[in-house]
């Protein structure tokens, strides 16, 4: 489970005036939208380099997906993941996910803030998503084309590969990653204009593929809400009266002293 981190003024993300950054270094690659400070020196400095965005593709080659949405049971970071792929080229055997933090960073693209619900996390991400994975497979494809020396119009992108048919010459995303010649950088308009399949041409997008988040689940990997515990953590307990329809006469003070009638642990 990723950790919860302060928030400062100087810190927070602002989502009006987001660039995309696609950068490369030793550790991986990393891909999404970002105003975070510090991100640049994080790109050109790979000893340091952490993914921070929305996905990221290790030098092994797995691609992990951030899911800024919860899981409330309806494989949401599975449905994100299937997303990126699509566009991204990648195979489904190296997708990998993984839920945010409450990091401004990962705020929905058009609520500006991390709220699931409505049945919209799809159909408010699909576009910010799939031109993510549009953008990797560019800066992919013409990262392989300069380590090649072929066209990178002439290349293919399928099941994690960049490929060229006529010369038969491919590399792999982790090979791609592992050169380090991604610097590709799309600006908000470029990214606009990135031009995606069609529903005609999905061959990801509405294809039974095995969950993602199914594995952690049943094998007790995962980490719920319930699971964490913190130094000093103490349990709340909603106190209602035995009949219905009943008003409180008076309120007491909060107080952080915990009532000898309780267990340890208990907060009333």
């Amino acid at each position: 489970m990723n950790t919860h981190v302060k928030i400062t003024d100087s810190a927070s993300t602002d989502l009006s005036r987001r660039s995309f950054l696609v950068g490369s270094a030793a550790t991986g690659l990393v891909l999404g939208y970002a105003a975070v400070p510090g991100i640049d020196q994080a790109l050109a400095a790979p000893s340091v380099f952490e993914p921070s965005v929305w996905y990221s593709i290790g030098p092994d080659g797995l691609v992990t997906v951030t899911c800024g949405k919860a899981d409330m049971g309806q494989h949401i970071a599975s449905t994100m993941a299937q997303i990126v792929s699509e566009e991204l080229g990648s195979s489904w055997k190296d997708m990998r996910v993984q839920l945010a933090s409450n990091d401004p960073k990962f705020n929905d693209p058009v609520l500006g803030a991390q709220i699931t619900g409505g049945s919209w996390s799809t159909m408010m991400n699909f576009d910010a998503m799939s031109r993510a994975g549009a953008a990797g497979r560019i800066a992919l494809t013409e990262a392989a084309a300069a380590s090649m020396a072929v066209p990178a119009g002439e290349l293919v992108v399928r099941n994690s590969t960049v490929s060229h048919p006529k010369s038969k010459k491919s590399m792999s995303f982790a090979d791609i990653v592992k050169s380090g010649k991604i610097t590709k950088t799309f600006t908000p308009d470029e990214l606009k204009a990135i031009k995606l399949k069609t529903p005609d041409q999905y061959t990801m997008v509405g294809v039974s593929v095995p969950q993602l988040d199914i594995p952690p689940k049943t094998n007790g990997a995962a980490k719920y809400g319930i699971d964490v515990m913190l130094p000093g953590m103490v349990y709340g307990k909603v106190v209602t009266p035995p009949p219905k329809r009943c008003r409180a006469s008076s309120r007491r003070s909060r107080s952080t002293t915990r009532p000898a009638a309780l267990p340890a642990g208990w907060w009333q």
